[in-house]
């Protein structure tokens, strides 16, 4: 989320992209020739093993790794398909049984997406982030060259994008939270695998810890009856609220002025910053940024050809696994008064989340490596490396076009757009950039938005044509 949130879990974060975890080297040469168009990243197919190199085997220092790529336009699917039902309804649906649409059809829409889609997709992006910094600072060091000054203008100005992004088109917004936990990033570059890995699992498991303490407290205070009162009274208010701020977003977005609707929206951010930063939901994205540092050093994604066996029992691994606990989370949530208050079924709920999202998430990552390696496959997955090499753009333009639809100030749509009609959006809208990314990628070096991003990064404009 802050489009794209963990199924069970208070909204850390959305949908999603992990533009500063970019393949390219970013250590400030205008000329530099990795930012020159890759082989296979325009649509043309590239090696069977999904490197771009110009012979088979690891990737060389400067190019580009098309598995990253394809990956993050995988993920890019995944992040509109969960973002555009919160385009057309309020975040606050998600923490409350009411229900808009009551067709067969938008019904196993919502359900299947909940199961496959909800907090897999940002899973995934905020891996790739660590990844791409893992590949960013390795490449600096091949050229002695310092890139943590580089970095830290990177992600300033990610931070400045995403703060506009947020408050000026929509409250989902995900770079503001990638940026933060970014900055924290630097503190594990040089870390060992050891210490990498236990902040990874500490972080990850930190928002079930904070979930199962509040349940505790809320369990052993129902004990006592003028505490299970206030208790109950307390959870009703809160269901009154949630309620009220449905039908708050339902009449501003749909009818508002512009200034009202910036209103609604800045208070939407400001409780998605307080669960992110405040409540720790949001340091599970440092945790996967953990895990993508670790990936990118061990360069299993950069030599993928070489541990595809290991890949495939993964996969049969993690599928089944990161199912059964997605389904667990889908079930219970749906048995719970609000799915996000302390209880001890929503506490099975995060345990559930806990396993499955993960699971699932890097279960998708072992089947698309198998994919791109397989001999009759691999060809129709490369063009995904456009949307992925353009993933800001690509991300930035969902946003301002479905806002643009579902707004008072557009066509004012807000509620009225089904799941399964939003899911034929979906998939409309991204064959149209599959198409549109590849051809941009064959004419310039970056997307218009990593183009203004990479320019305010170093202070001049940087060349755009491509070669």
């Amino acid at each position: 989320m802050q489009g794209e949130l963990p199924a069970g879990q208070a909204p850390p974060s959305s949908g999603d992209p992990a533009p500063a975890a970019g393949n390219s080297t970013d250590t400030g040469d205008a000329d530099r020739s990795s930012d020159a168009t890759p082989r296979g990243a325009t649509g043309t197919a590239g090696p069977a093993h999904g490197i771009v190199a110009p012979e088979i085997g690891p990737v060389g220092v400067g190019e580009r790794v098309e598995l990253i790529d394809i990956l993050r336009g995988f993920a890019i699917f995944g992040i509109l398909t969960f973002n555009m039902q919160l385009f057309f309804s309020p975040l606050h649906l998600m923490a409350s049984h009411d229900k808009w649409w009551t067709g067969t059809l938008d019904r196993v829409v919502e359900q299947v997406i909940l199961l496959l889609v909800q907090g897999k997709f940002y899973t995934l992006f905020s891996f790739l982030f660590g990844v791409g910094v893992a590949l960013q600072f390795e490449r600096a060091r091949a050229r002695g060259r310092d890139f943590a000054s580089v970095y830290v203008r990177r992600l300033t100005w990610l931070l400045a994008i995403g703060l506009v992004h947020a408050f000026g088109v929509w409250f989902g917004d995900i770079l503001v939270t990638y940026a933060v936990f970014g900055f924290l990033l630097l503190l594990f570059r040089d870390r060992s695998y050891k210490v990498l890995t236990v902040w990874s699992v500490v972080l990850l498991l930190l928002p079930l810890g904070i979930f199962a303490l509040a349940t505790v407290i809320v369990e052993v205070a129902q004990l006592l009856p003028e505490s299970a009162a206030m208790i109950r009274e307390r959870f009703a208010e809160n269901a009154a609220a949630n309620a009220e701020a449905i039908e708050r977003a339902r009449e501003v977005y749909a009818g508002g002025t512009y200034v009202e609707i910036l209103r609604e929206r800045a208070s939407q951010v400001a409780l998605i910053y307080s669960i992110t930063f405040l409540f720790g939901f949001g340091f599970n994205i440092l945790g996967l940024f953990l895990i993508g540092l670790q990936v990118g050093r061990r360069r299993w994604l950069q030599e993928a050809h070489r541990y595809l066996p290991e890949a495939r029992k993964l996969m049969r691994i993690l599928l089944p696994l990161g199912l059964a606990g997605a389904t667990v989370t889908v079930v219970v949530n749906a048995h719970v008064d609000q799915p996000m208050q302390p209880s001890a079924l929503g506490l099975l709920a995060q345990i559930g989340a806990v396993v499955g999202i993960p699971a699932l998430s890097f279960g998708y990552v072992c089947a698309i490596i198998l994919l791109v390696h397989h001999e009759r496959f691999g060809r129709y997955l490369t063009p995904l490396a456009a949307v992925g090499r353009m993933a800001l753009t690509n991300y930035l333009t969902h946003s301002i076009l479905m806002t643009l639809v579902a707004n008072a100030y557009g066509l004012g749509l807000y509620g009225r757009i089904h799941p399964a009609t939003g899911l034929v959006m979906t998939v409309a809208l991204y064959a149209l950039q599959i198409p549109f990314s590849t051809w941009w990628l064959r004419r310039f070096r970056f997307g218009p938005v990593e183009w203004v991003w990479r320019s305010l990064t170093y202070g001049r404009f940087q060349p755009m044509r491509a070669r």
